[in-house]
């Protein structure tokens, strides 16, 4: 497998029909680094987006916009995963990006599914690069440490 690059410019008024090709590029793909910069050009401000990334499978190569994570999820998961969608709104605010490009919900979704939470666990989700990993990754594991502890006692509480 070999790094390539791949560019995307998003006008910000105009966001849909990039932003679904972005997300599919993104779920689609191992994402290496990612960068981006507001950008003005003729009276108007684009996302200009650069991603490093290892090319992978997807069959249909599309993203499904019709997941419930609410059913996919247990109780203690969905409980993780909102927390989690929370921790990403105030990232893409702080930082001024647009939500997906700090976590999918996909992502998310699998990184709350983990009953123990580490660097090496996150890093081995589909389209969660070191870059994430490096950026977000220990304030994820704070985040939800004692949520995972608390889940896996009551787990093991019920099978008793």
């Amino acid at each position: 497998m070999s790094m390539k690059v791949k560019f995307f410019t998003i006008p910000v008024n105009d966001l849909e029909k990039q932003t679904r090709e972005l997300n599919s590029f993104l779920t689609g793909n191992k994402i290496v680094e990612f960068e981006k910069q507001l950008v003005e050009s003729n009276k108007n401000y684009v996302w200009c987006i650069s991603i490093i990334y290892i090319e992978e499978f997807v069959p249909g190569g599309t993203i499904s916009n019709s997941v419930d994570y609410k059913k996919e999820l247990s109780e203690s998961e969905w409980e993780n995963f909102e927390k989690l969608r929370q921790f990403r709104r105030d990232i893409a605010k702080d930082e001024s990006l647009p939500a997906y490009s700090v976590f999918l919900d996909k992502e998310l979704a699998e990184i709350s599914k983990l009953e123990e939470i580490s660097i090496e666990k996150m890093k081995k989700i589909k389209g969660i690069g070191i870059k994430k990993v490096e950026k977000y990754g220990e304030r994820i594991i704070q985040m939800l440490s004692g949520s995972a502890s608390t889940e896996k006692v009551s787990a093991k509480q019920k099978k008793a």
